[in-house]
C-alpha cells in the first residue's frame, strides 16, 4: 500500500500550486502541455533525482503524457474536471482511516521519506491503524519510489513477501 491518504489533510500539506494546476484542462498547444506536464509530474519525485536523472525524467514524462493525452484527450470536458474534483474532495474529506482496520493480510505501507505530494506522515499513521502491517520508508524517494529506484522498491517487496511466505 503506497501513495495513500490516510486522513483528510491534503490541502493543507500539498502545496497549493499542485493543487491547482492537478485541476487545470491539459492544454491544447504541445508546447504548452508539455511544460504543464513537466511541472505537474516533477513534483512526483526529488529535484535531486530529476537532476541526476534528467533522460530518464524526460522519457517518463514523454509516457506520462502520452497516457493523459489517451486518456483524457488534449483537452479535460469542463464538466469530466468538476466530476474529479468532486470524488477527489469527496475521498478526501472521508479518508480511508474507517476502513483500514478492517485490512487481515499482511500489508506492507511503503512510501518516500521525500513525497511532496503525500508526506510519509501518512504512512505512519496507516500502518498505525493497519493490523498486520510493516513500514518500509524509501530515503531520498519521492512519490514515483519505484520509479526512482526500482532496484531498491523491488529488494523491499521481496523482502516483504519472502515474509509472509515464510509465515505460510
Amino acid at each position: 500500500l503506497g501513495c495513500t491518504y490516510a486522513e483528510s489533510r491534503y490541502n493543507l500539506e500539498v502545496p497549493k500550486k499542485y493543487r491547482d494546476m492537478v485541476m487545470l484542462p491539459i492544454p491544447k498547444d504541445p508546447v504548452m502541455r508539455r511544460e504543464h506536464m513537466r511541472e505537474l509530474f516533477g513534483y512526483s519525485f526529488t529535484e535531486d533525482w530529476i537532476a541526476e536523472h534528467r533522460q530518464t525524467f524526460e522519457a517518463l514524462l514523454a509516457q506520462y503524457e502520452a497516457s493523459e493525452v489517451k486518456r483524457m484527450g488534449t483537452e479535460t470536458d469542463p464538466a469530466s474536471s468538476k466530476s474529479q474534483e468532486s470524488a477527489l474532495l469527496s475521498f478526501l474529506e472521508v479518508g480511508v482511516l474507517h476502513a483500514v482496520p478492517n485490512i487481515t493480510t499482511p500489508t506492507l505501507v511503503i512510501t518516500g521519506d521525500s513525497d511532496r505530494i503525500i508526506p510519509y506522515s501518512h504512512s505512519l499513521t496507516l500502518r498505525s491503524a493497519i493490523p498486520k502491517a510493516s513500514l518500509a520508508i524509501l530515503p531520498r524517494q519521492g512519490h514515483l519510489f519505484w520509479e526512482m529506484d526500482p532496484t531498491g522498491t523491488y529488494a523491499v517487496l521481496e523482502e516483504h513477501f519472502a515474509l509472509y511466505d515464510e509465515a505460510h
